[in-house]
């Protein structure tokens, strides 16, 4: 019997372990290059290299704690961490739309963080333009 309760117990931490871990997802998105000055609007953190290519590569991971790899590969299919890229003012814009819109399964709000490595050609500059009314 204590064997039994033993089982359960590690079990029951196992569950709870999985439940709480952390998930994650990267991707990669392609962008033409379109401006010399290239103006980033995304939620999260980023750095920034220069490379020998004539697009603009972007490696983005977005983790979550309450929800699976699973869903967030599906999130992923359904276009919600699709880029979009404009030009205002003489600059490519780069920004993440679809994340304005609150994400909630069975009540409970996707929790999200993003970071991003972009890659530009070289003489390309890039800016921050954080908007406040994106979900960090």
């Amino acid at each position: 019997m204590k064997t039994l309760k033993n089982l359960l117990m590690v079990l029951s931490l196992l569950l709870a372990f999985n439940l709480s871990a952390q998930s994650e997802k990267t991707f990669i998105k392609i962008l033409p290059t379109e401006q010399s000055i290239v103006s980033v609007d995304l939620p999260g953190d980023y750095v920034t290299k220069n490379w020998n290519e004539d697009f603009i590569k972007i490696t983005a991971t977005v983790t979550s704690n309450n929800f699976s790899d699973d869903f967030l590969g599906k999130l992923l299919s359904a276009g919600r961490y699709d880029f979009k890229s404009s030009i205002e003012d003489g600059k490519q814009i780069i920004s993440m739309p679809k994340l304005l819109s609150k994400v909630t399964i069975k009540g409970v709000l996707l929790e999200e963080s993003f970071s991003f490595e972009i890659e530009v050609p070289h003489g390309y500059v890039i800016q921050n333009s954080k908007s406040d009314n994106l979900l960090k």
